[in-house]
């Protein structure tokens, strides 16, 4: 299985906001115009069939440094728009549709962010064309990992 893993515990160095500036989609279609870490991300996310997400959770998302790291699959989609279930969303460039998991981490997450993180993985999976996934919550950083199946050297 081709696992595809983000985490907000190690992060590539030196990795880029998006700057929206639609490169991915018009100067080199299906790759990031930004020469970092996350330049490949959306290739990555195309040919796997698990995409795990492990991130302490933030007001019911993603942490910054996770945030950061998601924006840059942009090019996994398509330039052109299509309607979903009559909404408008991105045509799919990839014939992709993996399994994606979500690991937040937290001592206090409360039912409403809970709610919000469902709400959220949920939007984001449909934009993104998946139709399968799961969110997952835990007490710690170190929970997060080992249900995700993620050890110290899986991080390196």
């Amino acid at each position: 299985m081709n696992r595809f893993v983000m985490t907000d515990v190690t992060k590539p160095e030196g990795v880029h906001h998006c700057m929206g500036c639609f490169g991915c989609f018009v100067k080199t279609p299906g790759k990031c115009v930004i020469p970092d870490a996350c330049q490949e991300q959306g290739t990555k996310m195309a040919h796997c069939d698990e995409f795990i997400i492990v991130s302490e959770c933030v007001y019911g998302g993603y942490s910054p440094d996770l945030k950061i790291q998601l924006d840059r699959i942009l090019p996994y989609l398509h330039a052109d728009f299509a309607i979903v279930d009559g909404e408008m969303h991105h045509a799919m460039r990839y014939d992709n549709d993996p399994m994606v998991r979500v690991y937040f981490y937290r001592s206090d997450i409360t039912e409403r962010e809970k709610d919000t993180a469902k709400r959220l993985l949920e939007r984001n999976s449909k934009n993104l064309g998946f139709s399968k996934w799961e969110v997952n919550f835990y007490n710690s950083c170190d929970e997060a990992l080992k249900a995700a199946g993620l050890g110290e050297e899986a991080l390196v």
